[in-house]
């Protein structure tokens, strides 16, 4: 059976990069999935459960990890993602009671109350259907994103949740999230303390943590801080980068913002 290598480079206290999936597109997938990132994750607010299992079988054919991304999750939509192929998921959450029924839907039991659906997810594992009922729990990847008020204030509640395997922010949703009754923004650096103050909280809790970045220079900075789980933009936004950076060469005016996704 695959091991899930990103699990054991954050158990190692090293960085994982990756990036989310929201093209669909197979010839996108299989050129990011070669490229060398760790993982790849599906965004589920995006793609249909076909297109997901197809780029899930894209990615885990590379010798990437295929992860599901849920902006919004239940329980049911997570059994279905990695009854279909996926090694784990990356979930908003906002509660501990919600990280918790999460959490249990990613694991059959003993450890949770995942079901058995069909999808074929033990071919992504290169094992049989009896070993990956029997081993999969230890492979699955369950990372939790908190960017709302009440999931910053629950922070170290969720980090000791077992199964947990790591925590990230996403700074730019985090400035929506806290935009006050007055329509005013917090200050960069305010977010800046608020990103600190989740590191030291995850660092105290044994719980390694990731950032969402949208450069390469950020990305360097967030693994010198010591981050692990870092999400590199998307497929999208690294089309952006590189549309802008042929546009200014050659003197062209974009229409927009082409690369915030």
């Amino acid at each position: 059976m695959r091991t899930n290598r990103v699990k054991q480079k954050l158990r190692r206290g090293q960085p994982t990069v990756g990036t989310m999936l929201t093209i669909g597109n197979s010839e996108t997938t299989r050129l990011l999935a070669n490229s060398g990132f760790d993982w790849l994750a599906v965004d589920h607010s995006r793609l249909d459960y076909r297109v997901a299992a197809e780029n899930y079988m894209t990615v885990a054919a590379s010798g990437a990890i295929p992860l599901a991304y849920f902006p919004r999750a239940n329980a049911h939509a997570i059994q279905q993602a990695l009854s279909i192929g996926a090694f784990g998921i990356i979930a908003h959450v906002h509660s501990l009671d919600e990280a918790h029924e999460l959490l249990a839907a990613s694991k059959f039991p003993p450890k949770g109350n995942r079901d058995i659906l069909s999808g074929g997810a033990n071919l992504n594992f290169e094992c049989t259907v009896e070993e990956y009922f029997q081993s999969v729990n230890d492979q699955i990847l369950v990372v939790f994103v908190l960017e709302s008020p009440s999931a910053i204030r629950s922070a170290g509640e969720i980090c000791t949740l077992n199964g947990c395997d790591a925590i990230i922010i996403r700074p730019a949703a985090l400035k929506i999230a806290l935009r006050d009754e007055k329509d005013e923004y917090p200050t960069p650096q305010q977010i800046e303390q608020i990103v600190s103050e989740m590191i030291s909280v995850t660092r105290d809790k044994g719980k390694p943590c990731g950032v969402h970045v949208t450069s390469l220079a950020q990305a360097q900075q967030r693994i010198v801080q010591g981050l692990q789980f870092l999400a590199v933009s998307s497929d999208l936004g690294i089309l952006g980068f590189s549309i802008n950076a042929l546009a200014d060469g050659l003197g062209l005016t974009p229409k927009g913002d082409v690369n915030w996704y």
